[in-house]
């Protein structure tokens, strides 16, 4: 394919109570390797990011039965 380029990406959503977290890539990038974390697996472990994102959102939902 030498016209061509083919770029795969992954979107991953979590949800934790609601709560919305973003950050830059770089600043991820940088906090996994304060972690000793240098590998892309690391990226790709939704577990090990939750802790690392800031909040920038979140909501409550209740619901009442009666």
């Amino acid at each position: 394919m030498p016209a061509r380029l083919l770029l795969l990406r992954r979107f991953f959503m979590r949800l934790d109570d609601y709560l919305a977290r973003e950050e830059k890539y770089e600043a991820v990038k940088h906090k996994l390797m304060m972690q000793g974390e240098t590998g892309p697996e690391a990226l790709r472990d939704p577990n090990k990011l939750a802790n690392l994102l800031p909040i920038v959102d979140g909501s409550l939902e209740k619901l009442v039965l009666k």
